[in-house]
């Protein structure tokens, strides 16, 4: 797994005085494509990775805003530019905002226009994850805004409902992160497993991962999760 440094990290980022600050969605976007120019530099300058990625399958991730930088990647568009790469076979959306616009206050609608994407172009295999006690302040809807993406996206085939949890799906940022409005060991650790096994199917590591994975849910942790699958 390659985790970047985006130009909007708060840590290693850019400066707030430049263009396209603070937010730096567009350069977030060249990033990862940037990333996947240079996987032959990565693995020369990280001997531990050589050999061991496989440039055919790839699969892009992203929680919250990571998930709108990803929903470009696999196809989502913003006033009508296309900044998909198509190297990137699958996708996974983790509380990713919802429909911008009329959908979001007026207040949020204007600081954040560049969510107002269109979904219905994203056409990459993927997966929708939200937390049923998310309460987006965005929008003045529910948890359901940040699903979005499952209900227009044509790519986006299953929904993965956590139970219990909000935002921070449990602890994504860490279980001890400020950011982190309620601690859900099991949930976090049943995100883990079920996307894992959903990227294992859908770039074709193991096509059986995904369906034992909804198994293992349905009969051990059904408490824990709800499965939406599109016909």
């Amino acid at each position: 797994m390659i985790q970047p440094t985006h130009a909007s990290s708060r840590v290693g980022g850019l400066p707030s005085d430049v263009t396209g600050a603070p937010f730096f969605w567009r350069e977030r976007v060249e990033e990862m494509k940037a990333i996947l120019d240079h996987l032959a530099e990565i693995e020369r300058q990280a001997p531990a990775v050589a050999g061991r990625m496989d440039h055919a399958r790839i699969g892009a991730a992203g929680h919250s805003f990571g998930g709108h930088t990803v929903g470009l990647l696999l196809g989502a568009q913003l006033d009508g530019e296309d900044l998909s790469d198509p190297r990137i076979s699958a996708g996974v959306l983790l509380t990713t905002p919802g429909r911008g616009g009329k959908d979001m206050t007026s207040e949020s609608a204007a600081r954040f226009p560049f969510f107002d994407v269109d979904f219905s172009t994203l056409t990459t295999r993927s997966l929708v994850v939200c937390g049923d006690m998310d309460n987006p302040h965005f929008t003045t809807r529910g948890p359901e805004w940040h699903g979005d993406a499952f209900q227009d996206a044509p790519g986006a085939e299953t929904l993965l409902m956590m139970r219990g949890v909000g935002h921070g799906l449990g602890g994504i940022a860490a279980l001890d992160a400020k950011e982190t409005e309620t601690e859900a060991p099991d949930v976090l650790e049943a995100t883990r497993r079920l996307t894992l096994a959903w990227l294992q199917t859908a770039l074709g590591a193991d096509e059986g991962a995904w369906p034992r994975a909804r198994l293992s849910l349905e009969r051990e942790a059904a408490s824990l999760a709800t499965v939406t699958e599109k016909l």
